[in-house]
């Protein structure tokens, strides 16, 4: 099936390599980044808050991690930050149902909030709500949109240290990297941004451009051009 195929598109450099490493020739193989509708961003602002905002968005699912930060929050003052959670439990027929049931079991932290699920329509409203994006997963994630989405809001982020997540998330400059699964390293850097709240603007002010869904377009249209002349 692999054969047949003209090219391949990787959105990440890791799983461009990975596509390589499993046998797929590497002149089939391009790098292309992900493009975003950012029109609906520009109108977004951020509601003052007295108290530090964290944010969990996507599905609440094992792979994605939201018990080890749920466990690493369980650590924090109760009066210096909040963890805003956003997303709905996704089980495979059936499979792994009680995730949400065992994150919230775990929870011993007051200023944890279940959100619930949401419409995408309404993901500029929700970054305006936090202050700081939690990405804990512990899979190989590719180039999760969720990042790309908080660089379009000016939200710093905090993520898991893998897959193609350092590729965008780079340690210091615009957001803070950790070990996977590693609720230690975790909570340490929910510490530190809370200690020093003035690195935030600082990570926002270096949140990398995001390409736009235009110009995304035109790449996939320009490689369909070439394919089809060939």
């Amino acid at each position: 099936i692999c054969s047949a195929v003209d090219l391949f598109i990787a959105p990440s450099g890791f799983l461009m390599d990975k596509f390589i490493n499993s046998g797929i020739p590497e002149e089939k193989v391009i790098l292309m980044r992900y493009g975003l509708n950012s029109r609906n961003f520009e109108k977004l602002e951020k509601i003052p808050s007295q108290r530090l905002r964290f944010g969990f968005i996507g599905s609440i699912i094992a792979a994605k991690g939201l018990h080890i930060l749920i466990k690493a929050f369980n650590g924090i003052d109760k009066d210096a930050a909040e963890l805003k959670i956003y997303g709905e439990c996704s089980s495979y027929k059936g499979i792994l149902g009680d995730y949400l049931r065992y994150c919230r079991k775990i929870s011993r932290n007051e200023r944890v909030i279940f959100m619930g699920g949401f419409d995408n329509k309404d993901i500029v409203d929700i970054f305006g709500g936090i202050d700081v994006l939690v990405v804990p997963s512990i899979w190989y994630e590719n180039s999760p949109l969720v990042i790309q989405e908080a660089f379009l809001s000016r939200t710093p982020v905090i993520a898991s240290r893998i897959g193609g997540i350092p590729e965008s998330v780079k340690d210091g400059v615009n957001g803070l990297l950790f070990e996977p699964g590693d609720t230690r390293d975790l909570k340490d850097k929910l510490k530190y941004v809370i200690s020093n709240p003035e690195i935030i603007s600082e990570l926002r002010k270096r949140a990398p451009e995001v390409k736009s869904i235009e110009d995304n377009a035109r790449e996939l249209e320009g490689i369909y051009a070439d394919l089809i002349k060939k």
